[in-house]
């Protein structure tokens, strides 16, 4: 992040060359002091704003790290043990969660889940949480209420996919969070070939949403489903959920990450400093400013 004072350092330099290289016809020479400084100020401050969002990645889980096999204990992981690790495929090719994987299902088959905890107490504006996700409906068994969330089923959001009703799809679950059992959606496709998942919460608007890219151009956002600030604080782990049981199997997933996006305040405040450091330095300025004017006036160029 650059410091305040640099920024009207070199704004101050820059301005000063102009005014060293202004001929006897050149519009600056004729410009007013205090038009001058107006756009002098307009400047500095453009200098020391910006808008651009920069995420700090919370959690970041690639298991590359892991060996195969089960991911309970492993890296920070606990929960059952029939959740697996295997070098990947064709559209997930290093190490992943593999859903397809039963050789470690015992009977009777479930729905069996893993989890990792951590800390959003950092985060003061939006959550996201990413992965990619491989399910299948094109072939047998199929993949199917398979998926990646906050906190799991209880009082948790995620993304899972879906073959058994309604043709495959993801659905975005947020009722348990919520408390509503109108938030939730089901988004069509998204099988048989990568699928890009995002789950946001925003802990100022208090609202939680999904954004999904299926590729070839299908991608979109999920409504914004209302949450409380208790529900949100209450969030505190990363929950992978397979479903072995007959006839279905589970979905592939890769790259979880949990990031934090800074508030929008925080993301102009580096301006609003600006200004504060400018307003002493500009002082200088201002002195410097009629000193080159003496001078412009002794060569007669004014």
């Amino acid at each position: 992040m650059r410091n305040p004072k640099d920024i009207c350092e070199t704004n101050k330099t820059m301005a000063i060359h102009e005014i060293h290289n202004a001929g006897s016809g050149s519009l600056l020479a004729n410009v007013k002091p205090r038009l001058f400084s107006l756009l002098a100020i307009l400047a500095l401050l453009a200098a020391g704003t910006t808008t651009t969002p920069v995420y700090a990645t919370i959690f970041s889980e690639d298991f590359q790290s892991l060996s195969n096999g089960p991911l309970a204990g492993q890296g920070g992981w606990t929960g059952d043990s029939e959740i697996r690790l295997t070098t990947g495929n064709a559209t997930l090719p290093t190490r992943i969660v593999d859903g397809h994987d039963v050789s470690g299902v015992t009977l009777p088959k479930r729905m069996t889940g893993v989890l990792h905890t951590i800390d959003l107490s950092s985060a003061t504006s939006q959550i996201v949480l990413s992965f990619d996700a491989y399910a299948t409906n094109s072939v047998t068994p199929k993949s199917n209420n398979s998926g990646v969330g906050f906190n799991g089923l209880g009082n948790g959001v995620m993304w899972s996919n879906g073959t058994s009703v309604g043709g495959a799809h993801w659905a975005f679950d947020a009722r348990a969070i919520s408390g509503n059992p109108s938030s939730a959606i089901d988004i069509s496709g998204g099988h048989d070939s990568l699928a890009q998942m995002q789950i946001v919460v925003d802990k100022i608007s208090l609202e939680v949403f999904g954004r999904w890219n299926f590729g070839a151009g299908q991608t979109g956002e999920t409504p914004h489903y209302s949450v409380t600030s208790s529900a949100i604080n209450a969030l505190n782990s990363v929950f992978i959920l397979q479903d072995f049981r007959d006839p279905y199997v589970g979905t592939d997933f890769d790259n979880i990450v949990v990031a934090a996006v800074p508030e929008l305040a925080s993301v102009y405040s580096l301006s609003a400093l600006t200004f504060v450091a400018c307003a002493w330095h500009f002082s200088k300025f201002a002195r410097l400013h009629r000193f080159i004017k003496r001078k412009l006036l002794q060569a007669s160029l004014l």
